[in-house]
């Protein structure tokens, strides 16, 4: 399943799932791992205890983006500010939408889809920027 937020790791971090290790099962993030980074890839991380760096946790989907130690706070401040920046609106349909593709089948996706097409079309996000644009291009137009 998608996750809530987009992952950003420093180059020098490694990942694993050692609870075996431990003599204990892993935690629930489990179901996200194998969602993310398939069902072989999973157990190798748990089963094995494999620890992987940070390229090969990117390769597999589990992060986003591998910035280096220094550009690591830019980045994180970065990719927080691009966020925020979108409406709520949009952002929550968009979330709840994307989450659907894994637990619905194709037919309700679509319903949903224009279901949420339509609220995020008449949110008050959408009618400000649309008046926003179309007062700029009339502007351009004089």
């Amino acid at each position: 399943m998608a996750s809530e937020c987009v992952g950003v790791a420093r180059d020098d971090a490694r990942f694993g799932i050692t609870a075996v290790r431990e003599r204990i099962i892993p935690g629930i993030g489990m179901w996200r791992v194998a969602r993310h980074a398939g069902l072989g890839r999973a157990k190798r991380l748990a089963l094995a205890a494999e620890i992987v760096d940070a390229e090969v946790a990117q390769q597999w989907g589990l992060v986003d983006w591998v910035v280096d130690a220094a550009s690591f706070d830019a980045k994180v401040a970065e990719l927080t500010e691009r966020i925020l920046s979108m409406a709520e609106t949009s952002t929550r349909l968009t979330k709840k939408l994307t989450n659907m593709a894994f637990e619905t089948s194709f037919a309700d996706f679509v319903e949903t889809y224009f279901e949420f097409q339509l609220l995020s079309m008449r949110s008050a996000e959408h009618l400000e920027v649309m008046a926003e644009h179309r007062a700029a291009r009339a502007a351009r137009a004089r």
